[in-house]
């Protein structure tokens, strides 16, 4: 199951009377924030500065403290099963029952499943993609209650030196940027720790914009320097937002398309591969091990209805693709980066008429406009089911140009894999391995692997 935040929708809302305990206006306003609801669980789009709990120096009003209103018919109250920053937005989740409670708790636990937040942040990272593995330890607060309680990062080499510090690991990813100055990025945390991604964010250099916590202006920016005030310019609001969410449903795992679209596919292949997924079900249908299926459902209900927006995201990758960003140090990893990812834009110049530029350091570099144009005409021209299997070869790997190397055959997917990993076995190499980071490296092969398996499909 999959949960985006939909468009707010306009006009004037009717009243509702106050809930027990919970005042009319409060009512109303942790109802307008549920944007998915059945008999099992219920998902809100949390606003900004609205704590998930009670707590020290969080006052009375609170989602757990609201969800009188959110019963909806129900004798009991919805549960929480994870938290969101007071100041963090996007999407929460509440069980209304205590067996919900339990599954969807151990769900989040799984490794299938994937949250992604939005944030804008300062200056513009480079890598444009790449993992962040501090560690992670508290620094007790100011206050007698520890207010103001912190999270410090610690190398992952000193781990051993931190008894109390916690593995942590976050995936980054800049979807666009404004000169040097700031970006608009997508940040998955593999793990959960506290404050996670807004202290990695700092220990980068790039603190989210509005975070006085982590991000005062004496906080290294690699932008404009002025940490994440952008010197004053901006909303001092945290710009952190729970985008995205991907999660097993707890007790229904329906297989069906959300818009109940025919499936029918475009070649006899495909269809055998679907067929023999649902011949291999049991007396469970288990979504995970259904991925043709899930693929189909995705082109037809997604991709189909939005196809010119869907490959305009695609085809933006071709302005900033990760080929093309490289490290000014050490001079082992330069050498490694120009081996492996040269002769990809060599083939891209000759074969897809998109030469593009090669730049180090921290400043966007524009890239010709007649090769992201050309670049953007083969997106616009795959079919919605191509494009369904390509978005994941680009998103994954982060390279638009490795993506029509992988789908034209001019390199396999395995070795794609490895060529839009250089720089994560770099880090692997200097700092080890950890358990978490190698299962999401896991989970994200599989979906390239399959998403190839899926293009190819297509006929």
């Amino acid at each position: 199951m999959e949960i985006r935040i939909p468009p707010l929708p306009t006009g004037a809302a009717p009243s509702r009377p106050a809930t027990d305990g919970v005042s009319a206006a409060d009512t109303k306003m942790i109802q307008d924030c549920v944007i998915f609801r059945d008999e099992h669980l219920i998902i809100l789009n949390k606003p900004a500065g609205l704590p998930s709990q009670g707590g020290s120096g969080q006052g009375d009003r609170h989602v757990d403290g609201l969800t009188e209103a959110l019963k909806f018919g129900y004798k009991d109250r919805p549960k929480l099963v994870h938290r969101l920053d007071k100041d963090t937005s996007g999407l929460l989740m509440l069980a209304r029952t205590d067996r919900v409670a339990r599954a969807l708790s151990e769900a989040l636990r799984h490794r299938n499943t994937r949250k992604i937040y939005w944030a804008a942040v300062a200056g513009v990272p480079n890598p444009r993609k790449g993992s962040i593995k501090y560690g992670l330890m508290k620094a007790g607060g100011r206050g007698r209650g520890g207010e103001g309680e912190k999270m410090v990062c610690v190398h992952p080499a000193k781990m051993a030196d931190y008894p109390d510090a916690k593995r942590a690991h976050t995936d980054f990813f800049v979807l666009w940027f404004l000169g040097t100055r700031l970006s608009w990025m997508a940040l998955e945390p593999v793990t959960g720790r506290t404050h996670q991604l807004r202290a990695h964010m700092s220990e980068l250099g790039h603190p989210i914009l509005g975070d006085g916590k982590y991000g005062g202006s004496g906080t290294e920016n690699m932008g404009d320097g002025w940490g994440a005030s952008i010197g004053g310019e901006i909303s001092k609001k945290l710009h952190l937002h729970a985008r995205f969410l991907k999660i097993e449903h707890p007790i229904t795992k329906k297989m069906m398309t959300p818009s109940k679209t025919p499936l029918i596919v475009p070649t006899q292949a495909m269809a055998e591969a679907i067929a023999a997924e649902w011949q291999a079900q049991d007396t469970k249908v288990r979504p995970e091990t259904m991925p043709f299926t899930r693929s189909a459902n995705s082109a037809l209900d997604k991709v189909t209805p939005q196809f010119t927006d869907v490959a305009d995201i695609i085809a933006a990758y071709g302005a900033s693709d990760l080929l093309c960003y490289r490290a000014g140090h050490p001079k082992e990893l330069v050498a490694r980066q120009a081996a492996a990812w040269d002769p990809l834009l060599d083939w891209a110049a000759a074969k897809l008429d998109a030469p593009l530029t090669v730049t180090t350091g921290i400043v966007p570099v524009e890239q010709p406009a007649a090769s992201v144009a050309a670049l953007s005409a083969r997106v616009h021209a795959l079919t919605p089911f191509q494009l369904a299997g390509f978005h994941d070869l680009v998103a994954i790997s982060g390279s638009l140009v490795l993506g029509f190397a992988i789908s034209l055959k001019e390199v396999d997917v395995t070795e794609g894999w490895a060529l839009s990993r250089v720089d994560e076995t770099w880090q692997v190499e200097q700092w080890g391995e950890d358990e978490e980071a190698t299962a999401s490296e896991a989970v994200r092969k599989d979906g390239m692997m399959h998403a190839a398996r899926f293009f190819a499909l297509c006929g």
